[in-house]
């Protein structure tokens, strides 16, 4: 499903594009923007050509260096992604965004970047992800007010809340009504009719590779021992990390400054090794050191809106869908600071 044929993706790409014009409205001709795209490619799409655009302006923007380009161009290329119906390819896309615009303090703009996660996730199903991010928008807003004034702010404002709602009314129906036609231990039932749908969410660009397993970045050059590659080897049919599917491949900080991280507001995803827990994404070093039970979990919100670390004894409190529970600082391994999804070849039988 994409813009074309399916009415719920034409309405949220209008509507985040819109959006997004209201705070960055003449963006930088080094930013390939989902209108661009749409005026270029209506018949090859998300083709080579395409994705070769969306590579290199990229590539441009990065070696600017000016991280509110940076995040207009992920925010932009995450637009792409949802007009092709690339779900989470489009939560990846505006989770780099939010990276970028948190950096420099863009409250505003990353206040859009969790409504937009919000839309890509609950066209995917995954409606309780979704609502976190809806929960996360009007925080953002009420940061903004005290930012650089917007022109137009109260129609914006405005705007912005009707969209929260409607996305909020319409996930707790399609929460209750996926409640109701569940049936316990047959995981293929799924709720009647496009609300309930669980769309396509394969990666969001394949080309044409070989037969030799994907590999992290080819051609990239290691020049630091701080950093290393994991592996997503399982994961769970559950909505943790919806945005990270099995065989993505994640760049780990080894050294991160975790009393840093803890300081943000949004949730950092850390690997940690403990021999005891299962049921939530597991993950291996590329070059694996032996058998040892590595997985992912992310930081939990304190009521103050922190994470919580225990200065004394290096305890982070985090939760993965589970039961609480508290690890040791040297149980975590490092923080994700960076993904790679592998494109494979796809052929037709």
């Amino acid at each position: 499903m994409n813009y074309d044929d399916y009415e719920p993706i034409r309405i949220a790409v209008n509507r985040l594009t819109e959006l997004l014009e209201w705070l960055h409205p003449e963006p930088s001709p080094d930013i390939f923007t989902v209108r661009d795209y749409r005026t270029r490619y209506p018949f090859t799409r998300l083709g080579p050509l395409a994705v070769g655009d969306i590579d290199r302006y990229r590539r441009i923007n990065l070696a600017y260096g000016d991280q509110v380009q940076i995040g207009l161009c992920d925010y932009h290329i995450g637009l792409i992604y949802l007009h092709e119906g690339a779900f989470h390819g489009a939560v990846q896309q505006f989770e780099l965004a939010r990276q970028q615009w948190s950096f420099v303090n863009q409250a505003a703009s990353v206040g859009l970047t969790h409504l937009a996660r919000a839309v890509a996730l609950q066209l995917a199903g995954h409606y309780e992800a979704s609502m976190i991010s809806v929960g996360r928008v009007r925080r953002w807003l009420v940061r903004a007010e005290f930012d650089k004034p917007v022109l137009g702010w109260p129609d914006f404002l405005k705007k912005v809340l009707e969209y929260e709602k409607e996305l909020q009314i319409a996930l707790r129906k399609q929460m209750e009504q996926g409640s109701k036609l569940a049936n316990p231990g047959d995981d293929d039932d799924q709720p009647d009719g496009d609300d309930g749908a669980e769309l396509d969410t394969s990666p969001p660009i394949n080309n044409m590779g070989t037969n030799q397993p994907p590999v992290p970045v080819p051609g990239h050059r290691q020049i630091s021992q701080r950093y290393e590659w994991y592996v997503v080897e399982w994961r769970p049919a559950s909505g943790l990390l919806p945005e990270i599917n099995s065989g993505d491949w994640l760049l780990v900080d080894l050294q991160p400054d975790l009393t840093e991280h803890v300081q943000d507001t949004e949730q950092p995803i850390l690997v940690v090794m403990d021999e005891k827990i299962e049921g939530t994404i597991r993950v291996r070093p590329f070059e694996s050191r032996g058998r040892h039970r590595i997985y992912l979990a992310t930081l939990e919100d304190s009521p103050t809106g922190q994470f919580w670390l225990d200065e004394e004894t290096g305890t982070v409190t985090f939760s993965a869908e589970m039961v609480k529970i508290d690890v040791n600082r040297n149980e975590i391994l490092g923080v994700v600071v960076g993904f790679w999804r592998p494109m494979f070849e796809q052929t037709v039988s």
